[in-house]
Formats: C-alpha cells, structure tokens, sequence
C-alpha cells in the first residue's frame, strides 16, 4: 500500500514587538510531523520557501499558505515557486502590485488579497485557470480588473472597499466578456464609486443567478 498522502499548510505569524515571525509548516508525507522555524525577515527567509517545504510535497499534495499581517511590501518568490499552491492569504500588507510570476500558480483556487494597497492587476491574473475565489477588497484599484474576465472557474469576485474604483477605462462595452464568467455567484462592488450606468450594465451582464452587492 502506498504511503498516505497529506495536505500542507505554511502559515506566518508575527512575533510580538519585535519584527521576527514565526514559520508554521504542517503536511506532506509525515502529517505528524509539525516545524517552526523563526525567521528575522519574513520576505528574504520567504523566498526560501520552496526550499522549506519541497521535501514534504508528494505528487498528490497540495499546498496552502498563510501570511498574513507581516507586513509584507511584495510577494516572496519562494511562494510564487509553489506550483501546487491551491490556497493563498496574503491579506492585510502592504501590497502595492503583483509579480508577473503570479502566473506560475495555475493550480490556484482561493487567493485572498484583501486590505492592500494594490492600483492594478497585472494581465498574468488571467493564467490563473483554477482560481474559483478572488478577494481584492479595500485596496486602492482605480479600475475593474478586466483580466479576470478569462478565469471561467470563477465563483466569488470581492471588490468592495475599493472608494477609487471610479471608472471603466476600457468602456463599458468591454464588460460583455463578463459572460465569459458563467460560474459567477458573487459579485461584490460595494463601497466603489461606479457611476449607476456602470454598475446597471455591470448587473445586465453578469451570469443569470449571480448576486451583485453595491
């Protein structure tokens, strides 16, 4: 019989008053095996990641990770080399942009990018075919994000929070390709600044089913 396989999850937690964090590792082919590893600076030791974990993945594996409220002013590449990374939380940084490596995590299903402070997404979103949940709320986009259009497997669209989202650059006639979006329950654009006209043809294009919260 073959060795049972094991989710793993990487989780970070701040230490107090200082700026050390903690380096929670869970998983793999020992699930009884549990590491904690304390790190001086949470993105130079996270672009180590991969390292970190690649004894404990196995081909069944899938990766979660957990870093959120470090403070975090880019993307680590450690975690972008995670190419079965299926859950990420990089929720309440500092976040200004995403890495065009982003497009590395094709197993993606659940990315969280919450109170941030992103201006835009890069076009490279849309190579994230397995991404079913993407949450971009209370961060600083000036525009909707017109690359998620292709991510066809996606469910949950969070873009509330975001009081510059003002606009639609590229005309409201571009949002037909939010059809492309036939899996869509939940659109949330609440507390934006969409004009009504937008947000009436945002409502008339969505799939049928869809909830839009404004």
């Amino acid at each position: 019989m073959g060795m049972q396989q094991r989710d793993i999850k990487v989780w970070v937690s701040r230490l107090s008053e200082n700026a050390r964090c903690e380096v929670h590792v869970r998983g793999g082919e020992s699930p009884e095996s549990y590491t904690v590893v304390v790190v001086e600076d949470v993105v130079e030791d996270l672009d180590c990641l991969s390292s970190m974990v690649e004894n404990r993945i196995t081909e069944a594996s899938a990766v979660e990770v957990y870093v959120s409220s470090c403070g975090l002013k880019r993307v680590p590449s450690g975690v972008l080399a995670l190419a079965r990374l299926t859950r990420l939380d990089l929720s309440e940084n500092q976040l200004t942009c995403l890495p065009l490596e982003i497009r590395n995590l094709f197993s993606l299903k659940v990315l969280n990018l919450s109170n941030n402070q992103l201006t835009c997404l890069p076009p490279e979103i849309r190579k994230l075919f397995s991404l079913t949940d993407l949450n971009l709320s209370n961060n600083q986009l000036t525009c909707l994000p017109l690359e998620i259009r292709e991510l066809k497997k996606l469910k949950k669209l969070d873009l509330s929070g975001n009081n510059k989202l003002t606009g639609l650059p590229s005309g409201i006639g571009e949002l037909k390709k939010l059809k492309n979006l036939k899996k869509l329950k939940k659109l949330d654009l609440s507390g934006c600044e969409l004009s009504p006209e937008a947000v009436a043809e945002v409502k008339r294009l969505v799939p049928p089913g869809c909830k839009v919260d404004v």
